[in-house]
């Protein structure tokens, strides 16, 4: 039996791949998303950020902490985004939990626009440029 669905090339879609941020983790790509979600028994809300590879198109997600919550931002959708875990501070703790420490990298300028995908291009210097 043929559908109106056999007439598109279908793919599934999934959810995001969830991480939890080890030392040492890195998550690179387009941040698509920032939105809220509840945890917990208690119903907490907390901030999720998803990501998309640029290479590959797998989308990661990740909840937010103070770090990650007061460095991303709303204007960076769309934005390449690099952020690492540096590992715990075990010196604050909370729910018997050490704050994680995060570097965060944002490109300083959309790496999607709706003309596409930015790549940026290496500069060619040539002699005209070179003060003699």
């Amino acid at each position: 039996m043929e559908t109106a669905a056999t007439a598109f090339n279908m793919q599934e879609r999934l959810e995001p791949n969830f991480t939890k941020f080890g030392a040492g983790e890195i998550v690179e790509g387009i941040l698509l998303r920032i939105d809220t979600v509840q945890v917990g028994e208690r119903k907490q809300n907390v901030t999720r950020y998803t990501v998309e590879d640029m290479d590959t198109g797998a989308l990661t997600s990740f909840l937010g902490s103070y770090q990650l919550d007061t460095r991303l931002r709303p204007n960076d959708i769309e934005h390449f985004v690099s952020i690492r875990c540096e590992g715990s501070d075990l010196n604050i703790v909370r729910n018997g939990n050490p704050m994680k420490l995060f570097k965060v990298f944002v490109s300083d300028i959309p790496a999607r626009t709706p003309q596409g995908v930015h790549v940026p291009q290496a500069t060619e210097i040539t002699n005209a440029d070179l003060a003699f």
